[in-house]
């Protein structure tokens, strides 16, 4: 044999040897377990969470539905997370037809939130910032805002899933107006009458636009959004101002800035952009002095209420 042939017998009967002493020594403990690699890549099974089903039902009349899908949530939010399903649409698109074809026919709508939840919203609770947004929803698809009324209610043994998502954390009713009613129709009238008399009034820093909203501004912005929900061509009218530090152009604009701020900041909780004017009247009006900084302060102002 030359040595290019006994070369290539050793380079064999390596490979062969090689390939005995590993099946004699390994066995099947050298073996890829592959079960176990993929087991760990698995997370955690999601939690048993809270799942309320598309429920909407007339006592006293022929609405009847049932959808096991629901408008949800994350948590501490007010956003409808997207895409709604399409049996939902499909429900809301036949509660509007059932309400347009009764003038006495209105929906509620109540918002569930938790105790453990942050309120990040404008409006008093989170429950009544989601019904609200519920609300938009609904009146995107055709449905007037004076048939629809919104509500917020704690409810604590509400479950998250493991992504922070709360299943359907909103309910319906549907009911009849009758003479009684009327009492909602003055109730209506008072917020109106209230707003004008005692507006929302906001406050800002020099120069800047901060916001840190009271209970009691909280549960005028909800006055707002009811306002405008039942009384057609109702508009949310917001004033900037100033103190007089400055020149008058300049302080137009900050003025401006301001009003506009306060409308992003609404519309941001699902109040309509097209029921908001905003303006600026800068230095003019004051209602304190500004010959001190108290006074001043004041000033620096938003004021917020309908037409």
């Amino acid at each position: 044999m030359n040595k290019k042939t006994l070369y290539l017998i050793g380079i064999l009967l390596t490979i062969i040897i090689g390939s005995i002493l590993y099946n004699f020594l390994c066995g099947n403990n050298c073996s890829i377990n592959t079960s176990n690699n993929a087991s760990e890549l698995v997370t955690e099974p999601v939690s048993d969470a809270t799942k309320n089903a598309f429920i909407v039902k007339d006592n006293q009349g022929g609405l009847d539905l049932f959808i096991d899908d629901n408008l949800n949530f994350k948590i501490s939010s007010f956003n409808i997370l997207e895409p709604v399903a399409t049996a939902v649409n499909s429900s809301v698109l036949n509660v509007k037809d059932y309400l347009l074809t009764d003038s006495l026919k209105i929906i509620n709508i109540t918002g569930f939130y938790s105790a453990a939840e942050n309120n990040i919203s404008a409006f008093p609770d989170l429950g009544l910032a989601r019904a609200n947004a519920v609300k938009n929803y609904f009146v995107s698809t055709g449905i007037p805002s004076k048939k629809i009324n919104t509500y917020g209610e704690l409810d604590n043994n509400m479950k998250p899933d493991n992504n922070n998502i709360y299943y359907g954390p909103v309910s319906f009713s549907v009911s009849t107006l009758n003479d009684t009613d009327l009492n909602e129709d003055n109730a209506v009238i008072t917020i109106g009458n209230n707003l004008r008399e005692q507006p929302l009034v906001l406050y800002f820093d020099v120069a800047e636009t901060s916001l840190n909203l009271t209970e009691n501004q909280r549960h005028k912005i909800a006055n707002l959004s009811r306002y405008i929900d039942k009384v057609e061509d109702a508009m949310i009218q917001i004033i900037g101002y100033t103190d007089n530090t400055g020149d008058r152009h300049s302080n137009i604009k900050l003025g401006q800035h301001r009003a506009d701020f306060i409308k992003r900041y609404l519309v941001g909780n699902a109040i309509p952009e097209s029921r908001i004017q905003a303006s600026s009247q800068g230095p003019d009006n004051p209602i304190a002095t500004n010959d001190t900084e108290e006074g001043r302060a004041k000033n620096r102002r938003v004021i917020v209420t309908i037409n």
